[in-house]
């Protein structure tokens, strides 16, 4: 029926748009210097960690009629990284190549059919991107291998797509007496959305993302199993007011035991209509983790016959549990308060405030790269909640509009179960974030158009 549907799109006739053959281009490069003080809460003598991230991409599309088609190739590398001082061909390769086929809705009929069918390697940022996001913090961004159809008529969209995370094979592995040969499914993952926007008040999008990881060579014994249906509503009702309310819950197994997690948020914004125009905007958010049992150091008894730790998919992961990274969406309760302040079209200010807890406080404390945030993985007989207070400052330039320049500056002060699983010294965490973007489209008659 999806397929019908798209091909009627398509074969419809065309409204009246642009011209018929346009090519895209353009350049990115993303240059990070940051540091961190005190970067396991002074448990570690000579904590401090330093860095310089860098990525260049250069980016080559064409359109003709419903046919598009776009390639771009990136260089990503931490600096000192490098076995030597000539090119290292792995940090070179595809970023994004995808065909597609489609129409876009014109402005003049918004009633009008319109959709596309995209195969290849290709962005993919779903709701918020709490579970399927781009991951901007990162310099090589993330792309997924996947086909993604939709369509869109008046107020109503409809999306369904599949990935391959990790190819379906086999697996050998053994020692100097023992072979084993496995077959595996790999990675994959599907997902699917219906949407319906009463504009601007009203926005509804509700989906499903399957989940299939399958055993791999440094874990021939996964299985894991996850269905996570989801629930997103968002809008403007009037002025500066917006808000937006996300929840989803997580059904199936992970190895032989039962995964059975949730997690929701909410969050409300008012921007007052003066001229630097000042912004507040608070917000809740839970996961729901599992409560562990027995010695930390003896391994794993987080789970006690239920999974319940909240599994974040392919998500965005910096600045949504505050932007020092030490909180994952799992075992966590988050109250995040923003002041922003936009005085001039060149330069934005955020001021960001977390209080962050665990949600079971016998759970684990899990960061954004899913490892243990404290020196202790979890306490047993811990009774305290809170693991902390950070303070986020974030100021955006903008001197020229391809170019951004983010200095940004965070602290976070362990108090509670912060102090018993991690350390009793405040981390700090300091950045200037530079993007150079510059993008252009042409068509055979016409001006360049650049951004």
């Amino acid at each position: 029926m999806f397929g019908v549907s798209l091909l009627w799109a398509l074969a419809a006739p065309p409204a009246p748009a642009g011209p018929k053959t346009e090519l895209e281009f353009g350049a990115r490069m993303v240059v990070r210097p940051e540091a961190r003080a005190n970067a396991t809460l002074g448990t570690q003598p000579q904590d401090e960690e330093w860095r310089v991230r860098q990525s260049a991409r250069i980016h080559g599309g064409a359109r003709y009629g419903p046919l598009r088609a776009v390639v771009q190739l990136q260089d990503v590398r931490q600096w000192g990284d490098g076995s030597s001082t000539l090119s290292d061909d792995p940090f070179t390769g595809a970023h994004q190549a995808f065909g597609e086929v489609g129409r876009a809705r014109s402005e003049d009929e918004p009633r009008q059919l319109s959709g596309y069918l995209r195969v290849g390697r290709q962005e993919v940022a779903l709701w918020q991107s709490r579970l399927i996001g781009v991951r901007p913090w990162q310099p090589a961004n993330q792309a997924l291998n996947a086909v993604r159809g939709r369509i869109d008529y008046g107020r109503f969209g409809f999306e369904v797509a599949g990935a391959i995370l990790d190819a379906p094979g086999t697996l050998t592995f053994g020692d100097d007496t023992t072979t084993t040969t496995l077959r595996t499914s790999g990675e994959l993952m599907a997902w699917s959305e219906v949407s319906m926007a009463v504009r601007p008040a009203f926005t509804a999008h509700a989906g499903v993302i399957g989940l299939r990881r399958d055993a791999t060579l440094a874990d021939p014994t996964r299985d894991q199993r996850i269905a996570t249906p989801g629930l997103y509503l968002h809008g403007v009702p009037w002025g500066g007011l917006d808000y937006d309310v996300e929840g989803y819950a997580q059904v199936g197994r992970t190895d032989d035991q039962r995964h059975l997690a949730w997690l929701a948020s909410a969050a409300v914004g008012y921007t007052f209509d003066i001229a630097t125009k000042p912004g507040l905007r608070l917000e809740y958010s839970v996961a729901s983790g599992s409560a562990c049992e027995g010695d930390p150091d003896a391994g794993d008894a987080c789970q006690g016959g239920t999974v319940r730790d909240f599994e974040q998919h392919y998500g965005n992961r910096h600045g949504i549990r505050g932007f020092a990274d030490l909180f994952a969406l799992t075992n966590v309760r988050d109250l995040h308060a923003r002041a922003s302040l936009d005085p001039d079209p060149m330069v934005t200010l955020w001021v960001d405030y977390h209080w962050l807890q665990l949600h079971e406080s016998t759970g684990r404390w899990i960061n954004t790269g899913g490892r243990p945030a404290g020196s202790v993985a979890w306490d047993p007989t811990n009774t305290q909640n809170t693991v902390g207070h950070e303070v986020d400052l974030l100021a955006t330039f903008k001197p020229w509009k391809p170019l951004s320049m983010r200095p940004g500056y965070s602290v976070f002060i362990p108090t509670g179960a912060g102090r018993t699983l991690g350390g009793d010294q405040a981390l700090h965490f300091v950045y200037l974030w530079l993007v150079l973007d510059i993008r252009g489209r042409w068509s055979p008659g016409a001006e360049p158009v650049r951004k």
